[in-house]
């Protein structure tokens, strides 16, 4: 059974030791919906706060922007779903949330 993952990949982790409380939960949400169609306005809405702040702190906090950690929890879940299961690429991609195996 293929299941998505329950916890964020090591390299995910805070890299700064600054701490942000609407921040902090943003990780663990996009690990839980990695193959979902999020889009920047829509972690905005779900955290309530501002884009610019909401980009501002995300950057501060993990050093990364939100699309390039969404990036790569979708690669990272590709990546052990090709070694631990016997799929086929476009079943990887469908259920890693991709509209291709390209």
């Amino acid at each position: 059974m293929i299941t998505k993952p329950r916890s964020i990949p090591k390299p995910i982790r805070r890299i700064s030791g600054a701490k942000h409380p609407t921040i902090d939960g943003c990780p663990g949400f996009l690990a839980q919906n990695f193959d979902e169609p999020i889009q920047l306005r829509d972690l905005v809405e779900f955290f309530g706060m501002s884009r610019r702040g909401f980009c501002k702190a995300f950057n501060r906090c993990l050093e990364a922007n939100p699309g390039a950690l969404w990036r790569h929890l979708r690669i990272e879940q590709a990546k052990r779903l090709l070694i631990e299961q016997d799929l086929l690429p476009r079943q990887v991609a469908k259920f890693c949330g991709y509209r291709s195996s390209n």
